[in-house]
């Protein structure tokens, strides 16, 4: 039944459709498990990524904070 209309299909119609379908999903299939193992190893470079130590932390913040004076910025949420 497609849209409320009874129709009759034969297996030479159906199959061929069945088949195409079930091939572009593999495809799919194989693309989405690409781009899920570079996902993966752009994570495990992230998580070993050089840590910035305290004092750099908080160069860094008082860095922003002067430029944050010198610009007349004001932070209202962060």
């Amino acid at each position: 039944m497609i849209n409320g209309v009874l129709v009759e299909r034969t297996v030479g119609d159906v199959l061929p459709q069945l088949q195409s379908n079930a091939d572009n999903m593999n495809k799919v299939l194989v693309e989405l498990a690409k781009q899920y193992k570079t996902k993966q190893d752009d994570m495990e470079k992230w998580k070993v990524r050089p840590k910035l130590s305290k004092v750099e932390t908080k160069s860094k913040a008082n860095l922003v904070s002067f430029q944050q004076k010198k610009n007349k910025i004001q932070v209202v949420q962060q």
